[in-house]
């Protein structure tokens, strides 16, 4: 339980305005140069092209740019490998698709709706209130955000 109120600390000090949080220790992926001793970028070798790749709306390997951390054994980041038509294609997804019924949402209690984007534009404009309520969805195995704990 421990760890579940130190991320709750931590998210609520960085969405503070008052005061403003400080990002001294927010690590940035712009200049990764300067972060040699937390975060090293690594190279895809011996990676077969796979032409379906395409089709998802995905780069080619050779042109991704995947980073490990040095404090978290087996995270790594791939920093934007989609297109800019796949980056479309996938938020669509995450929007349209992703937050219909069997997938648990967030708002699940709240509104119990089968299809929250059918919902969000079922007077023909976007409902920004309902829009804005939607964070998280997940898909396949159930992770509860709000407690942090696999259902």
């Amino acid at each position: 339980m421990e760890s579940v109120d130190n991320f709750k600390g931590i998210f609520k000090y960085y969405k503070s305005n008052k005061p403003k949080p400080s990002f001294d220790d927010v690590i940035s992926l712009v200049d990764p140069s300067k972060l040699t001793d937390k975060v090293s970028k690594m190279t895809l070798s011996n990676i077969t092209e796979d032409n379906r790749a395409a089709l998802l709306g995905l780069r080619k390997t050779n042109e991704w740019e995947l980073y490990s951390f040095h404090d978290h054994p087996g995270l790594f980041l791939i920093k934007n490998p989609f297109t800019a038509l796949g980056q479309r294609y996938w938020i669509r997804k995450c929007l349209e698709t992703y937050p219909r019924k069997p997938n648990k949402l967030n708002i699940d209690i709240e509104t119990l709706l089968p299809d929250w984007w059918a919902k969000c534009f079922e007077t023909g404009q976007c409902n920004r209130q309902l829009q804005k309520k939607l964070r998280w969805t997940t898909l396949g195995y159930h992770h509860n955000w709000d407690t942090k704990v696999k259902c």
